[in-house]
């Protein structure tokens, strides 16, 4: 899948995570492309494995932020 997500216009990046438990991937997708990356890989898992994909979209934050006391009111 990995493979074939990175063919696909738009993807910035793509890898396995958790291979051992039945795994994952993980895709960085240009914003404006991600609809049309999800249904082409969609199409590619269900016709592979008879099953449809599950898709968990999430957006990248700034993480987390270290407060020292001057920021404390």
């Amino acid at each position: 899948m990995v493979e074939n997500t990175l063919q696909q216009e738009g993807v910035l990046g793509a890898r396995i995570m958790g291979g051992g438990f039945g795994g994952c991937s993980i895709n960085l997708i240009q914003e404006d492309k991600a609809e049309e990356v999800i249904k082409a890989i969609s199409e590619k898992y269900l016709e592979y494995f008879n099953i449809q994909m599950k898709i968990y979209q999430v957006k990248i934050s700034d993480g987390i932020k270290e407060y020292t006391n001057e920021y404390i009111i």
